[in-house]
């Protein structure tokens, strides 16, 4: 009989006998069985012979020889039979405890034979598939596998036992109410104490809870790309040292670019140059005290137009607030650029009419105020010679049909008034008086005489051209009138020279003229004039220059002088000239 096990408190869990019992069974009774021989044969052999015994008959110590030989015989058979019984007994008690042990673990434990047959299967298989054991063993165990996954596992389970490597399943197994689970088996290879190879051990664990969440996160993750890159706006992530790292399509879209040409690589290029501190600025900034930030700058498209797209940035952190990517969202603004743009010209346009509007109307008011001014001291002027009423009022309506033409002329142009369209507007209201072509002469560069000016060169011109039409060149049908002007090589303003050129056989016709025909420069003091004290006032205060004037053979001769600074001249390299009546 075997010997009994030593048991715990649970009497089907057997554990391995005392120290004290394989002593006793494997190597006392077989010790004993050969001392007992050996003193037999001895006894027989005559080795311990007394004093007074006699030689040993032969036959003697042929049995003698034949006890011990029998007797250590028995004593190795005894001990061998013994061995086996106890190796016997040592595996039932190791399986007992390995059974146990198993049974006690969630987890789902088996073993595989060397031939790839299953032999054992724990508790928490069996109560989890409602099977007994003697179903499951050898290749019963397929049989819970989901149909779709029986070839795969069979493929990996004996591609494995030929390799004999170590292997993994992924599967799902039918519970016992007909529901399938998944699992993850994990098997390594076991050897005897010989290291020869014993099979497999292998562990299943349920991961359907594992599973199931891996597939909500899958499930919302491709519900949250759906919905990203169902989005018109631009998407985009990238790591703190400026690397792409998701993209949607609507960026590739704008670029032009596939996700993989994007993903790895850096944004900068798809940025101009001038804009990129817009990026570095908004990196420094984000952080756990800014999380979001909001900035526009431009960006190079598909076509490699440029636009403008406006990004709004958030810093993603870890759980020790570290910085580990940055996601923008971006929208082109390039239309609302261009219509804030335009709006904005469109202000300054309209700021600009505006100011220019009140700058006209100043100027307009002030010279409107000189106007009257000069009319009034013109009035003043005539009302104390003795001209008369007649006279006055022909010279008031000149003066005023004078600044007439200056208000249209300057009203015409931007600049101001041209100094040779004056000239000529002014002798065709003198055309009636003075009948031929060609008699008035300009000469000189292109000057825009500012309105302040114009006007009071206008009535210096309309008086001029009144002395001449009544005393000077134009009474005469061959008389001319030359106005030449030139930049002065010192100094600011303009200087003109009015040149009257008379036949000789003309005389002087009234000898209250305002000028002498002695052929001198002087003039009699009686005779000054009204319209040369007019000419020299206006010169001296409006023009801030002079006037001076003599009576040469030829014909009168006035110098005038502007003393303003004239930033509108457009001076040629030869003056031209140009006939104007």
């Amino acid at each position: 009989m075997d010997p009994a096990p030593q048991t715990f408190s649970s009497d089907q869990t057997r554990i391995r006998p005392s120290a004290g019992a394989s002593f006793m069974c494997l190597y006392l009774g077989p010790g004993v069985l050969a001392l007992a021989t050996l003193a037999l044969a001895a006894d027989l052999l005559g080795v311990f012979p007394a004093s007074n015994s006699s030689e040993l008959p032969s036959a003697r110590r042929t049995r003698g020889v034949v006890v011990l030989a029998v007797g250590l015989l028995l004593a190795f058979l005894w001990a061998r039979t013994q061995r086996r019984r106890w190796d016997r007994l040592f595996d039932r008690c190791y399986q007992d405890r390995f059974t146990a042990h198993s049974d006690l673990l969630p987890a789902m434990l088996w073993t595989v034979r060397p031939d790839s047959m299953c032999d054992f299967l724990n508790r928490a298989w069996l109560e989890y598939c409602g099977r007994a054991m003697e179903t499951q063993i050898g290749h019963g165990w397929l049989e819970v596998v989901h149909p779709d996954d029986r070839d795969p596992c069979r493929t990996t389970f004996l591609s494995a036992f030929e390799q004999r490597k170590p292997f993994h399943l992924y599967y799902r197994l039918r519970r016992a109410d007909g529901t399938y689970r998944r699992f993850v088996a994990s098997a390594t290879p076991t050897h005897s104490q010989s290291g020869s190879f014993s099979g497999y051990l292998g562990v299943s664990i349920d991961v359907e809870e594992q599973a199931s969440a891996v597939d909500r996160l899958r499930e919302s993750e491709e519900r949250y790309r759906g919905i990203v890159e169902d989005q018109t706006e631009l998407i985009c992530r990238w790591t703190p040292d400026g690397v792409i790292s998701f993209v949607n399509d609507a960026y590739c879209r704008t670029f032009g670019r596939h996700a993989r040409e994007l993903i790895g690589h850096s944004f900068a290029p798809m940025i101009p140059e001038e804009d990129r501190h817009v990026m570095d600025e908004v990196a420094q900034r984000l952080g756990p005290k800014e999380p979001i930030i909001t900035s526009e700058h431009r960006v190079i498209v598909a076509d490699g137009s440029v636009r403008w797209h406006r990004w709004t940035d958030r810093v993603l952190l870890d759980q020790s607030g570290r910085v580990v990517e940055y996601q923008g969202v971006g929208a082109d603004i390039t239309e609302s650029k261009v219509a804030e743009l335009s709006a904005r010209q469109a202000n300054e346009r309209l700021a600009a009419l505006l100011t220019r509007e009140a700058e006209l109307r100043r100027e307009l008011n002030h010279r409107v105020r000189n106007n009257l001014a000069s009319l009034l001291g013109l009035v003043t002027l005539y009302t104390r010679s003795t001209v008369t009423v007649p006279e006055l009022a022909e010279a008031i309506r000149g003066k005023v049909a004078a600044l007439r033409e200056v208000h249209e002329l300057i009203s015409a142009s931007s600049g101001g008034a041209d100094l040779a369209s004056l000239v000529s507007r002014l002798a065709g209201t003198f055309a009636k008086f003075a009948p031929g072509a060609g008699r008035i002469t300009v000469l000189g560069p292109t000057v825009l005489l500012p309105p302040e000016l114009a006007s009071a060169m206008a009535m210096i011109i309309q008086e001029l051209l009144t002395n001449s039409v009544k005393h000077g060149a134009l009474v005469d049908p061959e008389g001319k009138i030359t106005l030449e002007w030139a930049v002065p090589s010192e100094g600011p303003g303009l200087s003109l020279v009015w040149r009257e050129r008379v036949p000789p056989r003309v005389a002087l016709a009234d000898p209250a003229s305002d000028f002498s025909r002695d052929g001198t420069s002087e003039f009699p003091p009686e005779h000054g004039g009204v319209g040369l004290s007019l000419v020299k006032g206006l010169a001296s205060f409006e023009l801030r220059g002079d006037a001076s004037f003599s009576f040469e053979p030829a014909g009168l001769v006035c110098r005038i002088r502007i003393g303003v600074p004239l930033d509108l001249i457009q001076a040629p390299s030869k003056p031209s000239g140009q006939t104007l009546a």
